[in-house]
């Protein structure tokens, strides 16, 4: 079982650029940021699926997501994500 972790991450692991190449990898389109907490920690992302979207694809967007950020991490900067709650 996956553990989740809080921590932000260093402006110098650019986490943020990791998840919108391995996102495009996956064809889903992220808009991330990073350095959101205080100009040195912390990282976001912002999807932006179609405005009419299904339970299918929600779930394959989340899908993907979850496989981005998961391979983001695999370099030992935090835990993976834990599966998603379906």
């Amino acid at each position: 079982m996956s553990t989740l972790s809080k921590r932000t991450h260093q402006l110098h692991h650019h986490w943020h650029a990791q998840i919108k190449k391995l996102g495009l990898s996956r064809e889903l389109m992220v808009y991330p940021m990073g350095c959101t907490v205080n100009g040195w920690y912390g990282a976001h992302a912002l999807l932006a699926p179609p405005f009419i979207a299904n339970k299918a694809y929600t779930a394959l967007v989340v899908e993907r997501l979850v496989a981005a950020i998961n391979a983001a991490n695999a370099g030992g900067l935090v835990s993976t994500v834990a599966d998603p709650v379906t």
